[in-house]
């Protein structure tokens, strides 16, 4: 297929078959590659199972001695002692190993996928880009623990509208909220590799979950937000993209990544620990 030089319409794009999702914004054009600085997470997280040894001792009381005053021979009262056993606690069971939940490689993860100029992929478009990744873990009940992933790129220098979200997963798409958007701050969203402990753990009573970002805006400034793909490691029924922009930059609902061809494609440079609840 011919290279495009131009931007097309919308129509032509999906008759093409380059990028129904969002339409004429995403092409074929190969994009360059760059590099991404690892950066320290902001979280901090605490012991989960402080380990508590208790034990008690109590002194020795003594008798007294009392001459009689009658007398007679000298009486003298025994001696008593009385010692409590010391007892320790048993020591608390050990924490649960975590789970690592992982489907990409970070060497990999070079390229956003989002709303981006017809020519270069780190020329992003203002949008609200949302993200998804998908887990079944083994471990039965669990609590979400920790998050790991790479942002590629940020357009724009204020995500105040950025948030986490973990959904549940049906066997089409992300479901429903199971808590509560998280708002995350700007440091959370520094291109590199980046780290986010939920503390407390999240308990989530399912048996798969989604989880991931929403972020970006078209007014009052323009803002998006590019989560890392692997181009290499793309299962099905796992990643999960929707976004919401102008010219173009729109989904019609979840999109599974799997089954369309933007510009990059592969599956998002999203992991997950998780716990067994004890």
């Amino acid at each position: 297929m011919p290279r495009l030089a131009i931007v097309c319409l919308s129509t032509v794009f999906i008759a093409c078959g380059i990028n129904p999702a969002f339409d004429d914004t995403l092409t074929t054009t190969s994009a360059a590659t760059t590099t991404t600085t690892s950066a320290s997470s902001t979280s901090t997280s605490t012991p989960l199972d402080p380990t508590t040894t208790t034990s008690g001792d109590t002194g020795d009381t003594g008798g007294s001695a009392t001459e009689a005053l009658t007398g007679g021979p000298t009486a003298t009262s025994d001696p008593t002692t009385t010692t409590s056993d010391d007892t320790t606690g048993e020591p608390p069971p050990p924490p649960p190993e975590p789970e690592h939940l992982q489907h990409y490689d970070p060497a990999n993860c070079l390229e956003p996928l989002w709303c981006h100029a017809q020519d270069d992929v780190f020329a992003g478009r203002p949008a609200r880009i949302h993200s998804q990744a998908c887990f079944n873990p083994a471990a039965q009940p669990f609590r979400l623990v920790r998050l790991d992933y790479i942002i590629a790129a940020v357009l724009g220098d204020n995500m105040g509208d950025a948030f986490l979200e973990v959904r549940t997963h049906d066997p089409m798409s992300p479901g429903q909220p199971l808590v509560a958007p998280i708002p995350l701050v700007n440091a959370d969203l520094l291109v590199g590799a980046r780290q986010y402990d939920f503390n407390p753990p999240l308990e989530l009573d399912v048996d798969a979950f989604c989880v991931g970002f929403s972020a970006g805006h078209t007014q009052p400034a323009e803002a998006s937000l590019g989560v890392a793909i692997d181009p290499v490691n793309l299962p099905d029924d796992q990643s999960y993209v929707r976004s919401e922009g102008l010219m173009g930059c729109n989904t019609v609902g979840w999109l599974d990544i799997h089954d369309f061809d933007p510009t990059p494609k592969g599956g998002w440079c999203i992991a997950a620990d998780v716990e067994p609840v004890p």
